[in-house]
């Protein structure tokens, strides 16, 4: 995220402790990269819940991200995905080209054997996941 992107988000956290009751913020935001979240400070076992709302598609090692994620998580700990995924591989055209990239579909998590064979080896006690199809209608950008 952008350090405006963050500012967006801080500026709500008074909105949302109000909402739902808190007296202190139970959020952090941090600046950093998703990939090597102890640069950012973050400890070991120290995060109760983790939410990739289409990050994890902006990373192309998603592999570490997973696993920097697993270890900052508690025992019990949750992450939640909301990332874009899709039922086959991406050409490599839409992969690389920078404008879907920064739109969560270039970086798409291809739902085959090799995402679902890297969740299966993280220590995960079960895993659910409720896709949501989606239908992309509108034109491909004019670079391709």
């Amino acid at each position: 995220m952008t350090e405006e992107q963050l500012a967006v988000a801080r500026a709500h956290v008074d909105w949302h402790m109000e909402r739902y009751g808190y007296d202190k913020a139970n959020v952090t935001f941090r600046h950093g990269v998703i990939e090597d979240l102890a640069s950012m400070g973050i400890a070991d076992a120290s995060v109760d819940v983790c939410v990739s709302n289409c990050v994890l598609n902006l990373s192309p090692d998603k592999a570490q991200v997973l696993r920097e994620i697993f270890r900052v998580l508690k025992p019990g700990g949750e992450l939640y995905f909301s990332d874009v995924f899709c039922d086959r591989r991406l050409p490599g055209t839409l992969r690389e080209d920078q404008e879907v990239l920064g739109e969560c579909l270039g970086g798409a998590l291809y739902i085959g054997r090799s995402f679902s064979a890297s969740l299966h080896a993280l220590p995960l006690p079960c895993l659910l996941m409720k896709p949501n199809p989606s239908l992309i209608t509108s034109p491909p950008p004019p670079s391709l």
